[in-house]
């Protein structure tokens, strides 16, 4: 006969297995359906988990990429700014100390002994003139036992060659450039003896030479010169301010190639008027490129350090 005791114990031990016991106890396992129940909301939330992490990711990597297209397209506009000449509003001017003046013959041309002392002439009269402009000053020249040094110097390129370059004073610099390259504290003020047809090629400027053709616009250098407007000597200053850095495009008058075009007696005036050389001025108003206003932010000529007094 079978225990009593035990019957009620067996019987017991699977009311402690039966759900509702175990649903009414203060303290117990989780029932399968629990468990079931939490194993799919584990696998939910690791879904949404992975989900929420590949979210962050994709976001993560497009504002890198947008803060790298930022960066590509600040930088690109800076260089349309820099070479579309809005970047001209603030530029370095030339920072010469000396001008260094040169008779240089081309392969076929004798040298005129008289031309030395004719260039010594046309510069002393445009050194006046820039004193009556400045105020007192004058630019400085190399100079050797009180006069004006003028080196002689004889080109490889023939006169007809030169004559029939557009790029003639690119040739010249070319030629007389020293090995170790331009010293950058001197201009150099090139007398050269070409005539070219076209009757407005009379001289050339650059940051590093300021170039008169001798004889082209029917002008001449002379030692008979007496005034500003004689001979070369307005070609002599003119191009000696475009070597200084003038006319800048943020120029207020500014019209093409280096120059204004607000006042015929401008000294780097190019319009439609007709100029006279014994009137020029050097920057009639002070607006354009020597003694501008300090809000103009663009270049002065009057502020180079090859200016000096008296």
């Amino acid at each position: 006969m079978p225990d009593q005791h035990d019957s009620w114990g067996a019987g017991r031990t699977e009311v402690l297995l039966d759900d509702d016991f175990v649903a009414a106890a203060p303290y117990r396992e989780p029932s399968a359906r629990e468990r079931s129940a939490a194993a799919r909301r584990a696998v939910k939330e690791g879904k949404q988990a992975i989900r929420r992490q590949r979210r962050e990711q994709r976001a993560a990597r497009f504002r890198t990429h947008r803060r790298a297209l930022i960066a590509v397209v600040v930088l690109v506009a800076a260089v349309a700014w820099t070479m579309s000449g809005l970047g001209d509003a603030t530029p370095a001017p030339p920072r010469a100390t000396t001008i260094r003046a040169a008779y240089a013959l081309p392969s076929d041309v004798a040298e005129d002994p008289g031309m030395v002392p004719a260039i010594r002439n046309e510069i002393d009269i445009v050194q006046r003139w820039f004193k009556e402009q400045t105020g007192d000053r004058r630019l400085r020249m190399a100079a050797a036992d009180g006069d004006v040094v003028v080196d002689i110097q004889h080109l490889k390129v023939p006169a007809a060659e030169l004559r029939d370059r557009s790029d003639a004073a690119g040739l010249i610099e070319d030629e007389l450039r020293p090995a170790d390259g331009w010293r950058e504290n001197e201009i150099h003020l090139l007398f050269v003896p070409v005539t070219f047809t076209a009757q407005v090629r009379c001289g050339e400027g650059s940051s590093v030479s300021a170039i008169v053709w001798m004889g082209s616009c029917r002008l001449q250098t002379s030692s008979a010169s007496r005034s500003f407007g004689d001979g070369t000597t307005f070609v002599i200053a003119h191009e000696l301010m475009h070597a200084l850095g003038a006319v800048a495009p943020c120029a207020p008058h500014y019209g093409q190639y280096g120059h204004v075009v607000d006042n015929p007696r401008d000294l780097l005036y190019d319009g439609p008027h007709k100029a006279d050389p014994h009137l020029a001025q050097l920057d009639p108003g002070h607006d354009d490129y020597f003694k501008i206003p300090a809000s103009s932010r663009c270049t002065d000529v009057a502020l180079n350090p090859a200016w000096v007094k008296g």
